[in-house]
């Protein structure tokens, strides 16, 4: 991506502009190195009964604002980071990421809070009314 710069008289910012704006870029720079250095996929649970065994990285745990298409307000959601376990071996080299609902949050937390991270979920239902089982694997 280039970018041309406005070489004209009446493109000049204040100085208190040009500071807010790079700190907003730093900022910018900040979030997307933290969430593009290693999450490169997203767990997703496909079906009613879908069946995951994960193992998370509970210090990468994080809180966040999501708007859905369709919706203009924002609603909470955890962002959970860790990899699946298929036939007891861990996939990808690079953690994946899984947007829960609070529900489901509390429940993985509580888990986390007991030492268990390697956790077995099930999702049930496919709809708003959609819940998790969230067990110690």
């Amino acid at each position: 991506m280039s970018v041309q710069v406005a070489t004209s008289s009446n493109a000049t910012i204040s100085e208190a502009t040009r500071n807010r704006l790079n700190q907003i870029s730093n900022r910018l720079s900040e979030q997307l190195s933290k969430k593009g250095s290693n999450v490169s996929s997203y767990i997703k649970f496909e079906s009613d009964g879908c069946r995951k065994v994960i193992k998370f990285d509970p210090a990468r745990t994080e809180e966040v604002q999501v708007t859905y298409p369709g919706t203009s307000k924002a609603v909470n959601r955890v962002n959970f980071y860790g990899n699946e376990i298929v036939d007891g071996k861990v996939q990808g080299n690079e953690l994946a990421c899984w947007t829960a609902s609070a529900t489901a949050a509390k429940d993985v937390i509580k888990m986390f809070k007991l030492g268990c991270v390697t956790l077995d979920i099930i999702r049930h239902r496919m709809d708003k009314s959609t819940y998790y089982d969230v067990q110690p694997a």
